[in-house]
């Protein structure tokens, strides 16, 4: 779960700025065209889930998914950070928001495509309870600081190439590079050193009908939903710490005295970033004992 949430900090942090900075595009249209990947992104939610569930395969019920999506992350998260010269015509322009949809909903998808089979398999390492969430708990400690690395990448690289005027096209490309690999490595551990315990029963898919019907009926996946829903602001969290800072600190701060030099508002998007971090870690790390005094 670490691995693919690399990606998904990198990308939902720092993809609108490098759209909008790097290829000069309107911020306007890139939320609108990052909206409409979200929404085929759902859509995708469910035909992917379909597919594992009519799937059979001897490796496992998730496993080979954990694959099969992997390589897909890592190449569409370099790409969404790669720099190419559009040029200022109106050819070039269409061209630059076609290439930003196409890559947006390419990463999108096979991000769904990676988190579906990655989370799932929680479900099938035991049919322990306790182990379950104790591996839930671990898996979303582990996920915090996946979604909070690409921020301290980025300073870090950023001081690596004398980055004095914001974060340049390079800073990106290698912070994605990194990214990326490091999630590919995570995801393919997770496929070759990871076991399926408990086997799931093959299914032979659901129509969307029956989905909502299974959701309507379902009281827990329906609590589930109500809480991401109210608590949407700690998804784009890292996102609107890397748009405040650049406001807010769009002078830069002098690190000289530690030998840092100046950092520029993109560069320093961990210091807002770094609330979340911390609240977040310490409410995981005090969740077991929450539910062991009110119960679950």
């Amino acid at each position: 779960l670490m691995g693919i949430n690399f990606a998904i900090g990198l990308v939902n942090s720092y993809q609108a700025e490098f759209f909008n900075k790097i290829l000069e595009a309107d911020l306007i249209a890139i939320a609108i065209i990052i909206l409409a990947a979200k929404f085929i992104s759902i859509i995708a939610d469910f035909v992917i889930g379909n597919l594992i569930d009519r799937a059979n395969f001897k490796a496992g019920k998730m496993r080979p998914w954990i694959l099969m999506s992997a390589f897909p992350l890592t190449v569409f998260t370099t790409l969404s950070f790669a720099f190419i010269p559009f040029g200022s015509s109106a050819g070039a322009t269409v061209g630059k928001y076609i290439y930003i949809t196409l890559i947006m909903i390419l990463w999108n998808v096979s991000m769904t495509m990676a988190d579906i089979p990655v989370s799932g398999t929680l479900s099938l390492v035991t049919n322990n309870t306790n182990d379950t969430n104790n591996a839930a708990g671990m898996a979303n400690t582990l996920r915090s600081v996946a979604l909070a690395c690409p921020g301290l990448f980025i300073m870090f690289i950023g001081l690596l190439m004398q980055d004095n005027n914001g974060v340049s096209w390079q800073t990106y490309l290698v912070t994605a590079v990194i990214m990326s690999v490091l999630g590919l490595i995570f995801q393919l551990l997770m496929y070759f050193k990871g076991r399926e315990q408990y086997q799931a029963k093959q299914s032979s898919g659901m129509s969307f009908k029956e989905m909502f019907g299974e959701l309507k009926n379902n009281k827990m996946i329906m609590l589930l939903f109500l809480t991401f829903m109210l608590g949407f602001g700690r998804n784009i969290g890292l996102g609107i710490a890397v748009q405040a800072s650049c406001i807010l600190i769009r002078e830069g701060i002098d690190l000289s005295f530690i030998g840092m030099g100046v950092l520029t508002g993109d560069q320093c998007s961990w210091a807002i970033g770094l609330t979340s971090a911390i609240s977040s870690m310490v409410t995981i790390v005090l969740n077991p004992v929450i539910n062991k005094k009110l119960g679950e």
